[in-house]
């Protein structure tokens, strides 16, 4: 009886361990792009405890699969590795990878990043369009001049400099330091360092590169994951819960 009764046991333990596994999901993100995703290396245990603020990123993906009772779990990960590890199985899923990937789910509208133009409000000079940063010292981030389109790269030869950079806490501190007059650079990221850089510098002003927003894709090795992940968006932005997550790191 005892050796049935253990039996069963272990049948029954094995298959909660199978379910909690499938629970887990390993999520691809790239690291060091605060506000977005906090973790920088070297890594610490605190970086993996969703229950941190860990990003915006990593709250969505959490937030947006906790009603299927799927636990996220970030794996940080330089982004030109994102396609292989998915096709791999190594993760299940990835915040802002480049589409076109054969076998990989996608779902439009998981993260939302507006480029702006900021600039000393000292310049005595309001920037309105591309073409109004002419004469000016521009520091934006790499590769804007393929993102930012034609209006953007024939702009270009006005700038009295222009530099792009990766690293985009420096292009603030820089900013604030006063080598540069206009930083081109995603909103969100900008008021983050600002916040850390630009206490008692100088006022800053601001306007968007363009009229709206743009979305950017999460992608999934698994199509029912992808579905579970793309009705727990829409019901997070639904309810406001998308923008208050937002709002939760940026205000």
């Amino acid at each position: 009886m005892k050796i049935i009764h253990s039996v069963i046991l272990m049948i029954c333990l094995g298959w909660a361990g199978s379910v909690l596994a499938e629970n887990v999901v390993k999520v691809g993100f790239k690291s060091g792009k605060a506000p977005y995703v906090m973790a920088t290396k070297p890594f610490k245990d605190s970086d993996y405890n969703v229950s941190n603020n860990l990003g915006i990123e990593i709250d969505i993906f959490r937030e947006a699969l906790a009603p299927y009772n799927i636990k996220v779990v970030p794996v940080y990960m330089n982004y030109n590795r994102m396609p292989q590890q998915m096709i791999d199985g190594q993760i299940m899923a990835a915040g802002n990878m480049q589409k076109g990937v054969e076998g990989v789910a996608y779902v439009d509208g998981y993260l939302r990043l507006s480029d702006y133009m900021f600039y000393a409000k000292s310049l005595d000079r309001e920037l309105t369009s591309i073409k109004d940063m002419n004469g000016l010292r521009v520091l934006a981030f790499q590769q804007a001049e393929r993102f930012l389109g034609d209006a953007y790269r024939d702009a270009i030869p006005s700038f009295s400099s222009y530099r792009e950079i990766d690293d985009q806490e420096k292009q603030v501190k820089m900013f604030f330091a006063g080598r540069t007059d206009v930083v081109v650079g995603e909103l969100g990221i900008f008021k983050h360092w600002a916040k850390k850089y630009g206490v008692g510098k100088f006022e800053y002003d601001s306007a968007p590169i363009f009229d709206e927003p743009l979305y950017f894709s999460a992608s999934f090795n698994d199509p029912k994951l992808r579905d579970q992940f793309a009705e727990g968006l829409e019901n997070l932005k639904k309810s406001g819960r998308y923008d208050e997550i937002y709002a939760k790191y940026l205000d």
